[in-house]
């Protein structure tokens, strides 16, 4: 449900201090003379898992929607979409707390005693699935609606361009892009082009509620944004390319991606 009653921005940054600072101390909690490292691998995918509900919490307000059960002559409305102010919050929190590379969790004193590899593997499915959920042609849609209604909400178009500001930071200063990052670059583009194809659903999943409802697929916006924002990277890309003449490995991946981004436009047409 996208029903919220409390701020998943402000709970979510209190726990991930917590988990935060209790990595750390997890060789001392869970490691005993003698023993295997189960209870210490068992305990770090917790902390892996609590983060992960963590960014679903506050993916939860993008498109949100909060309830208020009323009956007829109740004063106030049932329905109000997450204020505009929320919704951009709860990206920026995403953005930094659950996009960037997530130092915390990586441990070496821990990864090297409780798996040989997989944990960027671990990392990248979490963050692209962040991506895929706020790329949602449902979610999408919902902002849509509440855009149309409403007017002074948060927009498809500026999700859009946070989410792309947040993923491509690299490109606005060179730097150099690191594997983890690279991975979630070319999960953002996989998403975009996704929705050059999608069709959003026009069946509420409670009638009653309304929920889910969603824009008939041609009076949806959501394409044409998706194939604006594949073009807008696509021309950041071969602007920034020669900045990276002495990073052949960044300057390979931009020049794939922007081979992913050729092909997805050429798919759509």
């Amino acid at each position: 449900s996208d029903d919220l009653g409390d701020d998943a921005v402000l709970a979510s940054t209190y726990g991930l201090e917590n988990l935060k600072r209790i990595t750390p101390a997890l060789m001392d909690w869970a490691v005993e003379e003698g023993e295997d490292y189960s209870d210490l691998s068992e305990l770090y995918g917790q902390v892996v898992g609590q983060w992960n509900r963590y960014l679903n919490h506050v993916a939860r307000n993008v498109g949100g929607v909060y309830a208020d059960t009323k009956f007829a002559g109740d004063e106030g409305i049932v329905y109000s979409p997450v204020p505009a102010e929320r919704q951009r919050a709860a990206v920026a929190w995403l953005v930094e707390n659950g996009l960037s590379r997530p130092d915390w969790l990586l441990e070496p004193e821990i990864l090297d005693r409780i798996e040989p590899a997989g944990t960027a593997d671990r990392i990248l499915r979490l963050q692209s699935g962040i991506v895929s959920r706020l790329l949602d042609m449902q979610r999408l849609a919902r902002l849509e609606e509440q855009a149309w209604r409403q007017g002074d909400t948060y927009s498809p178009m500026e999700l859009f361009t946070d989410l792309r500001q947040g993923v491509w930071s690299e490109l606005g200063s060179g730097a150099s892009i690191d594997p983890s990052r690279r991975a979630l670059q070319r999960a953002h583009i996989d998403a975009l082009a996704e929705l050059l194809t999608a069709e959003p659903s026009n069946v509420a999943r409670d009638p009653q509620r309304n929920m889910y409802r969603t824009l008939p697929a041609a009076a949806s916006d959501v394409r044409a944004l998706a194939r604006g924002e594949l073009q807008v990277v696509g021309e950041t890309i071969q602007q920034t390319i020669p900045r990276y003449a002495n990073d052949r490995l960044t300057a390979l991946h931009l020049v794939d991606v922007l081979s992913r981004i050729v092909d997805a436009l050429d798919t759509d047409d």
